[in-house]
């Protein structure tokens, strides 16, 4: 299979986002993914729109996120890339899994809504990084 790429560009609302990751999960079909990957996939993306959205872009909303998806066989790469703030660099650097498990005992309700974005991402990628340079920003996802 030769290299293909895929260009989207939604509008920074999340009900947006919905047919997005529904045609990822498709194209990660098509790369010949797992079914667990492309689940994998379809999960990790709509969270990295969905934070661009909800976090970078909260303030721009005429803003749009731009999402380029890479296929080849055995492998699917995504960018999300759109012009909002950027993740301040000791949220990335301090991304540790073991702080997710709140225990059995956890009383769900006091649980935070939000935070676990960013584990969930890194728990579900192969690979993964997060880049900002002259006003784009721009989430590399590997799988």
């Amino acid at each position: 299979m030769l290299k293909t790429a895929y260009t989207y560009t939604i509008a920074a609302r999340l009900a947006a986002v919905g047919p997005v990751c529904l045609a990822l999960r498709e194209l990660a079909q098509e790369a010949g993914l797992s079914p667990e990957i492309q689940m994998a996939v379809e999960l990790a993306v709509c969270e990295a729109i969905n934070n661009a959205i909800v976090h970078a872009l909260k303030d721009h909303h005429s803003a749009a996120v731009e999402i380029e998806i890479v296929i080849e066989a055995g492998r699917l790469e995504v960018f999300v890339r759109e012009h909002g703030r950027e993740i301040p660099a000791g949220v990335i650097a301090n991304i540790d899994e073991s702080n997710l498990d709140p225990g059995l005992d956890c009383d769900v309700a006091s649980l935070a809504t939000s935070g676990r974005g960013l584990h969930m991402i890194d728990a579900l990628c192969s690979e993964w990084n997060y880049h900002s340079a002259k006003g784009v920003n721009t989430f590399s996802l590997y799988f």
